[in-house]
């Protein structure tokens, strides 16, 4: 009696596996659409590159307690102190253009992602050289 119930149960069990739907092994997850990292962060080096930080603030933080790191003075306390500062660096320049480098990769976990990429800065005039190769740190929140 024991062996035809433990019998029944694997025939049950084998039957309700077998009816459980399966997806194609070719289906995709239900995703959003992809975001073009690479080209937001030229968006961003687009902006620097008309001189005027008023151009980029829509990309920062504007919270006071947000800190802004460059390569002088080496820290920012707030969107106002950095963005003064950068315009005194940028007012030696008369032209700039920034290029994000082919390196550009994006790091996405969850609903956060940010991405990394060096770039290529061409300027005139520049007291040390009209070229410089630097990288850059961006991030997204993924909405969603």
């Amino acid at each position: 009696m024991k062996l035809r119930i433990a019998v029944a149960s694997l025939l049950l069990a084998a039957y309700a596996a077998a009816q459980t739907a399966k997806k194609p092994e070719g289906a995709a997850k239900t995703a959003q659409p992809a975001f073009d990292f690479k080209a937001h962060m030229q968006k961003i080096m687009d902006a620097w590159s008309t001189l005027d930080p008023s151009n980029a603030a829509p990309f920062y933080s504007q919270e006071k307690g947000s800190v802004f790191y460059d390569i002088s003075p080496l820290k920012y306390a707030g969107w106002a102190a950095y963005s003064e500062g950068v315009k005194k660096m940028l007012a030696d320049f008369s032209t700039l253009k920034i290029t994000v480098g082919k390196d550009a990769q994006v790091h996405p976990r969850g609903n956060l992602a940010w991405g990394t990429a060096t770039w290529h800065g061409d300027g005139t005039p520049c007291e040390i050289s009209p070229r410089v190769d630097l990288r850059v740190l961006s991030y997204r929140y993924l909405e969603g």
